[in-house]
């Protein structure tokens, strides 16, 4: 069985957004207070995934509609 990397789950294209664009983004996900330590299909497993997240389908489409 082969090893996974990141790699195999996330695509890059460097200087594909305008920088503050991604700031904007960034700003708005670190004032969102629905945020939640990140969890595995077992639950809550921070030996396995430490993030933070936040689910987009939770997410009111009108809080993330002025993106741009």
């Amino acid at each position: 069985m082969k090893d996974l990397s990141l790699n195999d789950f996330v695509y890059v294209k460097e200087n594909e957004l305008d920088k503050d664009f991604c700031q904007h983004i960034i700003d708005k996900f670190e004032k969102d207070d629905r945020k939640s330590q990140g969890i595995v299909g077992g639950g809550l497993r921070p030996d396995i995934k430490k993030s933070t997240d936040l689910s987009m389908t939770h997410v009111s489409a009108v809080s993330y509609t002025h993106l741009t």
